[in-house]
């Protein structure tokens, strides 16, 4: 479904955003912890993986950091030219909210100051999750009838994902031992997660659950969410939203981007992108503020 031309000030905003993702080149698979950088001498710390060629224990948390920046900025991407065309009202929501889950966990495996040993537990759960999830999935395919061709591919992979499950739960179950007297750590779940980073944002984000609730309901087309969405006169009846509605999950989502990038940049000795990521939240929030009560399409 075509629609309208959209606002300028979104046309604004998403440009700007997309310039950044543009420039952004640390949100690469070839870009490493540097040397020197605080997170490679964590590393060092730490003893060898259960799987040696993997490194040290903190191989799980450097794979899922890079592997949770370079699809929260494909999201932000994606978004990005989304909001540029006329050409949707609703998959901002979805994407901007799984850019902000991905942007969090990058974060929570990235805090500052939680030592070697947590951060090697965190990068575990979250590897161990992620796996735990895919075997899950697998074993949905394990249908009574599937093609006997099919079975044995998909019990193939079970089996290989089951054997990295082992390996991660081996370094977990070390790095738990080098944590005596610290914080147990557990997996968070997405809303705490986002919660979390939301808390440590620079911008005033204090209705940061509120707005996250807000963005599920319409990611999983919730009928009360749609509907507040077009909330105001004429709205729903032309098939409208207005400004501040739209900028919203893009206003989350780059509020949440902000500490992510920074600790990322500080953990990985990469060069800081503070002063674009200023230049875009000026962006935003003066057509947030300026046209935020205007409608959205015309």
């Amino acid at each position: 479904m075509i629609y309208r031309d959209r606002h300028p000030a979104i046309a604004e905003v998403a440009d700007a955003l997309g310039a950044f993702v543009g420039r952004y080149s640390p949100a690469s698979f070839d870009v490493r912890p540097q040397q020197g950088s605080p997170f490679e001498s964590e590393s060092e710390q730490l003893p060898t993986s259960a799987r040696a060629e993997a490194g040290s224990l903190l191989a799980h948390a450097e794979m899922a950091v890079q592997i949770r920046m370079l699809a929260a900025m494909d999201f932000m991407g994606g978004t990005a030219s989304l909001a540029k065309s006329s050409a949707s009202v609703y998959s901002v929501f979805a994407l901007t909210r799984s850019a902000m889950e991905s942007f969090a966990y990058a974060a929570w495996i990235l805090e500052p100051g939680i030592g070697p040993a947590r951060r090697a537990c965190r990068g575990a759960l979250d590897h161990a999750d992620g796996v735990d999830q895919y075997i899950k999935n697998l074993q949905r395919l394990q249908e009574p009838g599937a093609p006997d061709e099919t079975s044995a591919i998909v019990a193939s992979a079970i089996g290989g994902n089951k054997e990295k499950v082992h390996h991660i739960n081996a370094d977990l179950s070390a790095a738990r031992g080098l944590t005596s007297g610290q914080t147990v750590e557990t997996y968070p779940s997405k809303r705490a997660v986002v919660n979390e980073i939301v808390s440590v944002s620079d911008a005033n984000l204090s209705s940061g659950a509120v707005q996250y609730g807000y963005l599920s309901g319409i990611a999983h087309s919730g009928l009360a969410e749609l509907m507040e969405l077009h909330a105001g006169e004429g709205m729903l009846e032309n098939f409208n939203i207005k400004v501040d509605r739209y900028l919203l999950p893009l206003a989350m989502a780059i509020c949440i981007m902000r500490p992510s990038c920074d600790r990322f940049a500080a953990s990985w000795g990469l060069p800081s992108a503070a002063f674009d990521m200023d230049a875009l939240l000026e962006v935003l929030d003066s057509n947030y503020r300026l046209h935020g009560d205007e409608p959205a399409f015309s």
